[in-house]
């Protein structure tokens, strides 16, 4: 059988073989850089070998979807206008910059995203007039927290407040939340709203945050939540060893205590999860 004659169900299958890009992958935090042997050579040029491959293809291209600047979320938003397939295919959504109004114009059309990365800072320089919009309009299941560089600017102010009402009021299926490494201190509006997000089951962080949140109770707070039953903890070989002993001397209660989930990290693909992997486009 030639490849003309394969059904369009087979055909896709084998599309989304070629096109995928693995979640840990694409949920890799910005502050760790993949080695040269991780880098791969551009497979979206298999689309183009002809109009079926075109057709099949583009909707798998674009389940996940990478924004990282204005010029970036206009293409994104060109794209989606032009075809009507393609906004409903994106599934896993990173942001990392291009807040202006074009993200707005772009998000309006992905109805589906399941998974967010959002990195919650922006240069001062730049507009974040369609953030709060964008954003409002989305309800995703997992989020992926990038503090980003860390410095105050004038965008912080707008940031974070929207951040605290999204999770605690708007996101109603939200059921997992993965902070980068080292992210200090939460403010209290975030551990009040992480306490009362509606569906939050899990979260994630890594070892000197938990030492820390745990010291200061921010965890304890936390773990009020009544749906909270996880707190993945990402470390070394003794993340373990080292956070019990932590829990002896603070005394944590057995019911914080059991919620742990210790994983050892390679600082290359520190995801709390596995799951199926999808199609990237950047």
């Amino acid at each position: 059988m030639s490849i003309d004659q394969l059904p369009d169900e087979l055909l896709r299958e084998i599309l989304s073989q070629v096109l995928c890009v693995s979640h840990e992958k694409f949920f890799i935090w910005t502050n760790i850089r993949p080695s040269p042997s991780d880098e791969s050579a551009p497979r979206s040029h298999v689309v183009l070998v002809n109009h079926r491959f075109l057709r099949l293809g583009i909707p798998l291209l674009y389940e996940a979807v990478r924004i990282t600047q204005q010029e970036t979320t206009k293409f994104i938003a060109d794209i989606l206008n032009a075809n009507a397939t393609v906004g409903p295919a994106v599934r896993w959504l990173r942001l990392e910059g291009g807040y202006g109004r074009e993200l707005e114009w772009a998000l309006k059309l992905t109805p589906s995203v399941e998974s967010l990365y959002f990195c919650v800072d922006a240069r001062a320089r730049d507009s974040i007039a369609g953030v709060r919009k964008s954003l409002l309009m989305l309800d995703p299941l997992q989020l992926w927290l990038d503090k980003g560089s860390g410095r105050p600017n004038k965008h912080l102010p707008v940031l974070h407040p929207l951040l605290h009402h999204l999770v605690r009021r708007q996101w109603k299926r939200l059921k997992m939340i993965a902070f980068e490494d080292h992210w200090d201190v939460l403010a209290e509006p975030f551990v009040v709203a992480l306490r009362d997000a509606p569906a939050l089951e899990e979260i994630s962080v890594d070892e000197s945050d938990a030492v820390h949140w745990l010291s200061l109770g921010i965890l304890q707070t936390i773990a009020e939540n009544p749906h909270l039953t996880r707190i993945v903890c990402r470390g070394g070989p003794d993340v373990e060893r080292t956070l019990t002993l932590f829990f002896a001397c603070l005394q944590v209660p057995a019911r914080l205590s059991g919620m742990f989930v210790f994983v050892q990290t390679d600082r290359r693909s520190e995801r709390p999860r596995r799951e199926q992997p999808r199609c990237a486009l950047s």
